[in-house]
């Protein structure tokens, strides 16, 4: 794209704002700090507490609940448009949805999800998520500006994943000009998922809010356990993959072997139930808080007052809530999936423990909540790597690349 002109990229999410994308947010911040016109499009209004009045751009995509003879009053109209307005757009639109449907009632689902897309005017439309790539992955192959990114455990195409969305992931991967992972284990995955590589695969890895990197550096400060007892936080969207459940059967062992500790757990999800029934069956109502959403202060607030960051997780990609800990100097206990050791050096800035080895978690903890100096050694490492990895100024140069690719595709 010609070098004056000002990039405009369309993000399509789930629900804006979210409880779990804080990573999305620093990077679309920091984008729009460097010129580039951001255009949220959601499917619904999200009930998060962090503030985006930074994104004055935001629509939200017509509801998909409608009766169809609304969504087709509200179809054949933005369909009319496109059909005079982009007519090459539309005839290949309409070639597409008559081969990947099946069916009259399909097409036109297909066509109600992708027609608002297909109006907007925008260099590039940025799946946040492999789920959102999945759902629109018609559009990938209507017209050639979509970036794919997969984020957390969107790659792992596992048994719990339905055959439709594979396949969707799949078709939206192979016809995206780029898809963006944030770690090789993602790539990997991705390429695993298609049969083959990746041309249009890039490594970017995500960037820690600039909010966790400024002011007096927290790996500075002498945290000393309140009472005797080491302080364990994790943050983050509340669900099975984060293996929360794991870690408690670890609290109740390091608890056994008169290991003084506290977990504080924030952040909300659907998983909520299922983690208040694991604290009351272990017995760790006293030690165990599920406190919830926080906004972005209010994180950093849990994690400053924090002596390890817990994440005891059994499917992940690289953990933006790891790396924020990190960043403010917490040494790391967390589960060897995914990947999450391109994050936390085994041994210098954390220790990493089989997925759902409950024993060997309790280990880990056991050793960090004996031995402060380590715990701030770690903490001070883990800190200096975020600081040469995961900046706003890293990701926005890796992003700004990916952009002018995408531009030069169209």
């Amino acid at each position: 794209m010609p070098a004056s002109h000002r990039a405009r990229l369309m993000v399509v999410v789930g629900a804006f704002p979210s409880l779990s994308e804080t990573f999305l947010y620093t990077m679309l911040k920091d984008l729009q700090c460097s010129g580039v016109q951001v255009l949220v499009r959601a499917r619904h209004r999200g009930t998060s507490p962090h503030q985006t009045a930074w994104c004055r751009n935001v629509r939200y995509l017509p509801s998909e609940e409608l009766a169809l003879p609304l969504r087709m009053a509200i179809l054949l109209p933005v369909a009319a448009w496109v059909m005079l307005r982009r007519p090459a757009t539309f005839v290949r639109a309409v070639r597409v949805l008559r081969r990947h449907t099946c069916g009259l009632r399909e097409l036109v689902d297909q066509a109600y999800l992708i027609a608002p897309l297909l109006v907007a005017s925008a260099d590039a439309v940025y799946f946040a998520m492999g789920n959102m790539a999945a759902k629109y992955a018609l559009y990938t192959m209507i017209r050639p500006n979509a970036i794919v990114a997969l984020i957390g455990s969107d790659a792992h195409t596992h048994p719990l994943l339905s055959d439709t969305y594979r396949e969707r992931l799949k078709l939206a991967l192979l016809n995206a000009a780029a898809v963006r992972c944030v770690c090789e284990d993602t790539k990997r995955r991705a390429e695993r998922l298609v049969g083959g590589s990746l041309p249009n695969a890039v490594v970017v890895p995500i960037a820690v809010d600039a909010a966790h990197l400024s002011g007096p550096d927290p790996s500075r400060v002498v945290r000393r356990p309140a009472q005797g007892e080491v302080r364990l936080v994790s943050t983050g969207r509340l669900h099975w993959c984060k293996g929360l459940e794991h870690g408690m059967m670890a609290l109740r062992e390091l608890l056994n072997r008169g290991v003084a500790c506290r977990w504080r757990i924030v952040g909300e999800g659907p998983y909520r139930a299922a983690l208040e029934c694991a604290v009351r069956d272990l017995g760790l109502g006293d030690v165990v808080s599920l406190v919830g959403a926080r906004d972005a202060a209010g994180i950093r607030e849990e994690l400053l007052s924090a002596d390890v960051m817990f994440h005891p997780t059994v499917a992940d990609a690289i953990s933006n809530s790891v790396l924020e800990g990190m960043a403010l100097g917490l040494p790391v206990v967390a589960g060897d999936a995914g990947g999450i050791r391109e994050g936390v050096r085994h041994g210098e800035t954390g220790l990493l423990i089989p997925p759902r080895d409950w024993r060997a978690m309790a280990d880990a903890l056991e050793v960090l909540a004996r031995n402060p100096d380590l715990r701030a050694r770690m903490g001070a490492a883990g800190r200096e790597a975020v600081l040469c990895r995961f900046t706003p100024r890293h990701q926005d140069k890796a992003m700004a690349a990916l952009l002018a690719m995408v531009g030069g595709t169209r």
